[in-house]
């Protein structure tokens, strides 16, 4: 078919559609489902023509690794009340006032949210506030063993009810399944049904006050929620989450190197460091006199902690020597103790640490240079401008397109970014001749 000006093999819809079925007895990383592929399709295809040309066609692996969720954005109160004094009332309370398609409550980098920085937000992130303050208050009366006031209980309930309250009008202006593509909202609302039915049961049916303190340590996991409201936190949080996610077959190749010389530390030192160890007996070791007991090989867990102590401080000196105290020397249990120091030092902390460290610092960089908007790393593909197209004419219709990358396609654009810049590197070394002359 003609496309983009020139005759050239295409793949219609009905072929992609068999492609991708066909794909899925091959892959688990297929995530798109049935009812998507049509928004797939549209997503490739840069001209609009209902067709794929080579060029569009190799794109489809990275969109087949991406989630996508359509869902009705507007609750049933909301379109039942559009028009009337009650909705506008509510726009007014949920409605910051901002420009562009209103993409739900969760909305992507590129468009701005229109419930952050409303009226309710911030009744809401002052009430939070406002409970960090209470738990504090709280916790200098527990601390100091002052008797509670009665009262204290109705603070209590009055908080919980309060987040009860802030989740029936977040339904009042959300459907139900966009409300629940949220992560922080599910865990609002998780813990707001906890909270209540523990104020309830404490109200209605004389619950234990121990077990209600101990419900509200809930109530303080969900006060670090104020902290997403720190632009630098949120930040971090994703940068790190995004670093975990790539740097991930490095960490488990840490994780084995001490898991795996931890078992042997177990069978060698297992149960023999502690100071009246008649082995030990007239030893001058810096072991003890420093109080590392601590470290030590009784079990798999605290033999993993003592090898992981001494990778990310590059060698102990303390707990090698008392080790290999422990052994005559030149004895077969010492040659062992000494080999077992020397290829654990070599393979951690020279090699698979400092592969992470070095690897981790590559990443980071490389993160932060794709997801600065002056960069050349982070300008948008043709299917990532399609996308956000689409999703500004869903938005139009009552409708959000969710978009979620995997994590394995996250880790291959990175790994495809540093790849990049690394064959760029080399060209432009082989295109000099030492001398500054190419």
């Amino acid at each position: 078919l003609a496309k983009k000006g020139k005759a050239q093999d295409v793949v219609l819809f009905q072929q992609f559609v068999a492609l991708v079925t066909s794909l899925r007895n091959f892959s688990t990383n297929n995530l798109i489902e049935e009812q998507h592929l049509s928004v797939c399709f549209k997503a490739l295809d840069d001209d609009n023509s209902e067709s794929l040309c080579e060029e569009e066609f190799v794109d489809m692996c990275s969109v087949l690794q991406t989630r996508f969720q359509v869902t009705k954005r507007d609750s049933w109160v909301k379109e039942h009340l559009a028009g009337t004094e009650y909705g506008r009332l509510l726009e007014r309370l949920m409605s910051n006032g901002a420009d562009g398609p209103d993409l739900g409550c969760c909305p992507p980098a590129w468009a701005e949210s229109k419930f952050i920085g409303s009226p309710f937000d911030i009744m809401m992130n002052t009430i939070l506030g406002l409970n960090v303050v209470w738990l504090i208050v709280q916790s200098v009366y527990d601390l100091n063993n002052i008797p509670e006031h009665s009262w204290f209980s109705a603070i209590d309930m009055l908080f919980s009810f309060g987040y009860i309250f802030e989740v029936a009008i977040k339904l009042c202006w959300w459907s139900v399944t966009e409300y629940w593509t949220s992560n922080d909202n599910r865990f609002d609302f998780i813990t707001t049904v906890i909270l209540a039915g523990a104020g309830i049961a404490f109200v209605c049916f004389d619950a234990s006050r121990d077990v209600i303190k101990f419900l509200n340590l809930l109530r303080l996991v969900r006060l670090l929620k104020a902290l997403n409201n720190i632009p630098t936190y949120e930040e971090t949080v994703q940068t790190i989450s995004r670093m975990v996610t790539t740097c991930g077959d490095v960490l488990v190749m840490n994780l084995l190197m001490i898991y795996l010389w931890s078992s042997a530390g177990l069978q060698l030192f297992g149960g023999q460091l502690f100071e009246s160890n008649p082995v030990l007996k007239g030893e001058d070791l810096d072991y003890f006199s420093s109080h590392f007991e601590v470290y030590n090989f009784n079990d798999m867990i605290l033999g993993m902690v003592t090898m992981f102590f001494v990778t990310i401080t590059n060698w102990t000196a303390q707990v090698a020597e008392v080790t290999i105290a422990l052994y005559e020397h030149f004895t077969f249990g010492w040659y062992m103790a000494c080999g077992f120091w020397l290829t654990f030092y070599v393979g951690s902390p020279l090699i698979a640490f400092n592969v992470f460290t070095a690897f981790s610092i590559d990443v980071f960089c490389k993160i932060e240079e794709m997801t600065d908007p002056d960069s050349d790393g982070a300008k948008k593909s043709e299917v990532e401008t399609n996308l956000e197209r689409m999703q500004s004419e869903m938005a139009a219709e009552g409708y959000v397109l969710h978009i979620e990358e995997s994590a394995e396609l996250q880790r291959e654009k990175i790994y495809k970014a540093m790849f990049e810049e690394e064959d760029d590197d080399e060209a432009g070394g082989d295109g000099d001749d030492g001398n500054g002359e190419k």
